[in-house]
């Protein structure tokens, strides 16, 4: 699997910053870098089209049914959204009904306690199970999609090799700007490719997550969802 690095190189290869067996400098490589997050933050915050995938392990307390979620909370990590989520007893996972916010609601008695069956989660606020938590030794395990997080040059990536033209190409094309790199038809032309097929993935399926090797050994990813492209 390529790291960001390899990423970097690639698009700096195509724009002739460097050559094919060239190594670029710490300076290049981390403009490079900030230029990468950049790209990616900017598809993230406009057009949604990518997600972290994080694992969140959490020990469960008896009688207690609600876990905050925020900085200084219970859950530190911010979530946009439950993907699936489980409870493990000893070496048992079981699975968890991810309810709305109206479906949580419609339960006459929220106080009931046993073994949770369904979660739901008040954005940007709480974790609620159902019932409560009434015995010792639950862990609760999510996989939930959070706002996009930086990357570092050693970060190892792996998404659908369809998408590896339309990120290479987008790197490019911002790259050649701040180098004063030549960015010809050509290159535009296959970068307009690269977006259709993109899109026209994104229009037909959800695909599975981009995963990356985090250093701390936290589960990440992005995740590539339905994009709509400018014109």
């Amino acid at each position: 699997m390529a790291t960001a690095l390899d990423l970097i190189k690639s698009s700096l290869r195509l724009i002739r910053v460097i050559d094919a067996e060239e190594t670029p400098s710490a300076g290049i490589a981390n403009q490079s870098l900030f230029a990468l997050n950049a790209f990616l933050g900017q598809l993230s915050a406009q057009t949604n089209a990518l997600y972290q995938s994080t694992e969140i392990s959490l020990p469960l307390t008896i009688n207690d049914g609600e876990y905050t979620v925020g900085t200084g909370g219970d859950i530190t990590t911010a979530i946009t959204k439950i993907e699936s989520a489980y409870v493990r007893d000893n070496n048992t996972d079981l699975e968890l009904l991810v309810w709305t916010d109206s479906e949580y609601q419609s339960i006459p008695d929220k106080s009931s306690g046993g073994t949770p069956i369904a979660i739901n989660y008040e954005r940007g606020s709480a974790i609620r199970l159902w019932p409560i938590p009434s015995t010792a030794g639950l862990t609760l395990r999510i996989i939930a999609l959070s706002p996009f997080s930086a990357l570092t040059l050693q970060t190892t990536i792996a998404y659908p090799v369809e998408y590896t033209d339309y990120i290479r190409f987008g790197l490019a094309r911002r790259l050649a700007l701040e180098f004063g790199a030549v960015w010809g038809g050509e290159h535009e032309t296959q970068w307009r490719e690269c977006e259709q097929v993109v899109k026209a993935m994104n229009l037909s399926q959800t695909l599975a997550p981009a995963t990356f090797d985090i250093p701390s050994g936290q589960s990440s990813g992005v995740w590539f969802r339905k994009v709509n492209f400018p014109s």
